[in-house]
């Protein structure tokens, strides 16, 4: 609306009656009351009447107070926030012949020049997003725009949130979000100790909303959906992978495909060893190594699929190598860097498939169960059979016995019928193709349970009696303390104990067995050793060799008291090593180093913690990341624990890898002054693959999300909220306009004589000096 003035009076005291009768009284005095005396002629009467009266008329005037009022409606002062994308994708082809950078610049041009010269009271707070936001001053958002954008990341959610938070409590206009509309927020922005939450963009949307706040989007780049953009993507396969030779684990992945329904999609599963991948990059060889493994084929359903993959595979030989799971490219792809992903595989040694067979339900199954379960590179098939079955005896073991082939059999409190001498007979000649067996003692075992006249008496390494038992706990309450009789890495409970003797006391602190079982005498055999022995010199642990395979017999059946007595660590050591003995393999205390990294495959500057343990190395070790090309640099550990050999405790160094681009990296550890070459890990040294991605998917998008752009609009609709293509910015700036029409406030401003000094004294200097003239000439002319 325009502008209205209008005069109006406030007579004194708020009161006409007073005022007129002020002015009455004011009017009536130059008249009632005459001058007298001198010479007073009829023309100086009216001068002094004519004084007197103009005197009265002022203060008459001042006396009904004339105001004079002016009122306006005005635009209320606000703030406009605009938000300009500033990550990689804006170097990207828009829909016209020009980057998306160039034509949000022209954007930005065209709504400068206008909101400048249309609405002052208008303030407008640029900001720049990518990853994260940074304020721009309106002087130099020309020339950033024209310069290269180099955001990693788009962070639609803290974008909107920096525009909402730029009102700083003044009224917002509105905010206008110019960009491709990709979410795409980097994960290490979302790593631990950053403290910083993802912040959804449809929440701040709905805020805004709930505000009044009109939000209106600008659309660059080529507009695409579901039907345009063909994809297949490999994702969510972990990291990494920790398993035992010849054990089977699951590859879990998701394929995503979109625009591909009813169209199969051939899946791969490579395999490497990370020597290899290595002679392969220093030879340049771009090409495929090593193993495929596995192919499957899926065929997407819908326009937009995701399909949950699960591969079954057996573990090779020890070593470290490389998962490649791939997804051929389809026709029409746009995007073919996320067909593929790597994980890595650690495969260690010690790995087997244990055959437990047990007749009695008694503490000793149930603790070594617990021991040996605890170990992930042991899988274990437990069979009860119970006495009460002994009318069906022997019980049909073909299908554990024979799939998959067990890599030691143990056999519990178990009499030999219910087995049978056929099967008896498989179980040797499993041993002599290269099996373990441990038979254990117990009230049915050995002797007792009619071992020494089947087909396993000549496997083991002890020729049995059929007395059986040496008294047994429910006939006498007499206690076996064990005695070592030589070193081996069965019965070494203490890593760094070197002698006999300390040894000994290592199993001097355990609970003494309740009772064995009478073994006989260890035969006479190349390969025969008693490790364990009563005080008496009576055999409790004899082991051999059968054939290929080794063999173990074991008088007791009272370990579980060493569990329950706070030894678990020691009942746990004693049982692996007895198995990894039978599997022929060294125990866990051959290993110099043991690396852990928080994560495999990480984002450039994303941060790797890594942590070292050695029970061996004592001065301070070299750490160093191996890069591709063979290149080293040296790390420095942060924090340093020192270890505890009584305690078994490791010395233990912690620290984060430095950033570094995108590729493929070894992290070592080696002695300090062991120098292996950058192609592989020497003796006394360990290594750990991880990977940096170049996963730039700001670049990896070639299609705006014009969708999104306007769902974020939406919510703000009922405030005059919308979203515009490029090429709409004018309909934006009439909208703006509009709004801005409609939210004014109604400005009055008045002007009352006497309010101002510029009224008051020139009144005053009147009013004086008119009484003073007056009283001059009534001197002057000799007047009363």
């Amino acid at each position: 609306g325009g502008m209205i003035s209008r005069l109006t009076f406030e007579p004194i005291f708020g009161s006409w009656a007073v005022a007129m009768t002020a002015i009455l009284i004011l009017l009536a005095i130059p008249i009632l009351v005459e001058p007298r005396g001198g010479d007073l002629t009829p023309r100086r009467r009216r001068t002094i009447l004519a004084i007197r009266i103009v005197a009265s008329l002022i203060l008459a005037f001042a006396a009904i107070q004339p105001a004079w009022i002016r009122s306006a409606e005005q635009p209320t002062a606000a703030t406009l926030a605009v938000l300009l994308d500033r990550s990689r994708s804006m170097t990207l082809s828009d829909a016209e012949s020009r980057t998306r950078g160039e034509t949000q610049l022209a954007v930005w041009r065209r709504l400068a020049s206008v909101l400048e010269a249309r609405d002052p009271s208008l303030a407008v707070q640029v900001l720049g997003y990518s990853g994260d936001t940074t304020p721009l001053e309106l002087p130099a958002v020309e020339a950033e725009l024209a310069g290269r954008a180099e955001g990693m990341a788009t962070d639609l959610g803290e974008a909107l949130a920096a525009g909402l938070r730029t009102a700083g409590g003044q009224p917002l206009a509105g905010v206008v979000m110019i960009g491709d509309g990709v979410q795409n927020v980097p994960r290490a922005a979302r790593a631990v100790g950053e403290g910083k939450a993802v912040v959804d963009p449809q929440s701040v949307a709905r805020t805004l909303a709930s505000l009044d706040v009109p939000l209106w989007t600008v659309g660059v780049g080529p507009p695409g959906d579901a039907d345009q953009v063909r994809d297949a993507e490999v994702s969510e396969l972990p990291e990494s992978f920790s398993v035992f030779s010849k054990n089977q684990w699951d590859v879990d992945f998701v394929v995503r495909a979109r625009a591909l329904a009813g169209r199969e999609l051939t899946v791969r599963v490579w395999l490497t060893e990370e020597t290899k991948a290595n002679a392969q990059r220093e030879t340049k060889d771009e090409g495929t190594t090593g193993l495929e493994l596995a192919t499957r084929r899926v065929t997407p359903s819908r326009a937009s699929d995701t399909i949950a993959v699960s591969i079954p595979l057996t573990a090779p030989d020890p070593g470290n190598y490389r998962l490649l799971v791939t997804v051929d490219p389809q026709p029409g792809e746009a995007i073919v860097t996320n067909n593929s992903q790597v994980a890595f595989v650690d495969v260690r040694e010690g790995g087997g498939r244990i055959l437990y067979l047990e007749g009695q339900v008694r503490p000793e199954q149930t603790f070594i169960k617990r021991s040996l379960g605890r170990l992930p590179d042991l899988e274990m098939v437990y069979r009860w059979i119970a006495t009460d079955t002994a009318s069906q005896w022997p019980v049909g073991l073909q299908d554990a016995l024979e799939q998959p082939a067990a890599d030691v059999i143990i056999l519990g409190d178990l009499p030999s019928a219910a087995v049978g001498d056929t099967q008896l007979q498989a179980i040797a000649q499993r041993v002599s193709d290269g099996a373990g067996l441990l038979v254990l003692g117990g009230l049915n075992a050995l002797g007792s349970g009619g071992y020494q006249s089947t087909p396993l008496a000549e496997v083991l390494p002890v020729r049995l009696r059929a007395a059986g038992r040496n008294p047994s706990p429910q006939a006498d309450s007499r206690e076996f303390p064990l005695r070592l009789p030589k070193l081996h890495p069965i019965t070494a409970l203490s890593p760094d104990a070197r002698t006999l003797n300390q040894q000994q006391a290592a199993w001097e602190t355990l609970p003494p067995l309740l009772g064995i079982n009478d073994l006989g005498e260890p035969r006479a055999a190349p390969g025969v050793q008693v490790l364990l022995e009563t005080m008496d010199s009576d055999p409790v642990l004899v082991t051999g060799e059968y054939g290929r395979g080794r063999v173990a017999v074991f008088a007791g059946d009272s370990t579980w008291r060493w569990w329950r007595s706070g030894n678990s660590l020691a009942h746990r050591r004693f049982w692996r090593q007895m198995i990894l003995w039978l599997l022929d393999r060294d125990a866990d205390s051959a290993d110099v180093w043991k690396i852990e990294l928080d994560r495999r495959r990480a984002e450039v500057d994303e941060p790797i913690g890594y942590r070292v343990s050695s029970m061996s190395v004592r001065d301070e070790p070299r750490f160093e990341v191996v890069s591709e090309d063979g290149t080293t640099r040296e790390v420095s550990p942060e924090v340093m624990q020192p270890g505890d050999a009584e305690t078994g405790d490791p010395f233990v160094w912690e620290g984060t890898l430095p950033s570094m681009p995108p590729g493929v990296y070894r992290f070592r550890a080696s002695e300090p002054d062991n120098r292996s070459p950058p192609d592989q890990a020497a003796e006394g040294s360990a290594e750990k693959s991880f990977q940096i991605l170049d996963n730039d998917a700001e670049l990896s998008q070639p299609f705006a999300d014009f969708a999104y752009l306007t769902q974020l609009a939406a919510q703000t609709s009922a405030a005059g909220g919308a979203s515009y293509a490029a090429a709409e910015i004018d309909e934006l700036l009439d909208r703006l306009a509009r709004l801005r029409q409609g939210a004014t406030s109604l400005y009055v401003t008045k002007h009352r004589l006497g309010d101002s000094p510029f009224s008051a004294w020139p009144m005053l200097i009147a009013l004086v000096g008119l009484l003073g003239a007056e009283w001059y000439l009534r001197r002057r002319w000799g007047l009363v």
